[in-house]
């Protein structure tokens, strides 16, 4: 009975150690699978990094051609502003010269 016992036991090992190299090569090809994909989203996350900076550069650029817009715009605007002023001015001696010329006219026919 001890012979079968023992038997058993060794037969028994000899499974388990089986199962451990088993799990050991299966471990293995986890723990290698594992670093592919790490060093696939690191990849990723530089690319993604990346990207953002491009978006950012890209952002900082806009806003820069936005204030120079806004900026010419209030330029124009003072510029319409001051011409039409000068407008203003001359339609004002313009009534007035055809006014003069008017009453210059009337002299004369008189």
């Amino acid at each position: 009975m001890t012979e079968e016992l023992f038997a058993a036991l060794m037969k028994l090992e000899l499974r388990i150690m089986e199962a451990i190299r088993s799990l050991d090569s299966r471990l293995s090809s986890v723990e290698t699978k594992i670093t592919s994909i790490e060093t696939n989203v690191e990849a990723l996350r530089d690319d993604t990094l990346s990207n953002f900076d491009g978006v950012y550069t890209r952002f900082d650029r806009l806003e820069s051609e936005y204030h120079s817009l806004s900026a010419a715009v209030t330029r124009m605007e003072s510029g319409y502003h001051s011409l039409s002023a000068t407008v203003t001015r001359m339609e004002s001696g313009y009534h007035s010269l055809t006014a003069a010329v008017t009453r210059i006219e009337a002299r004369l026919e008189n």
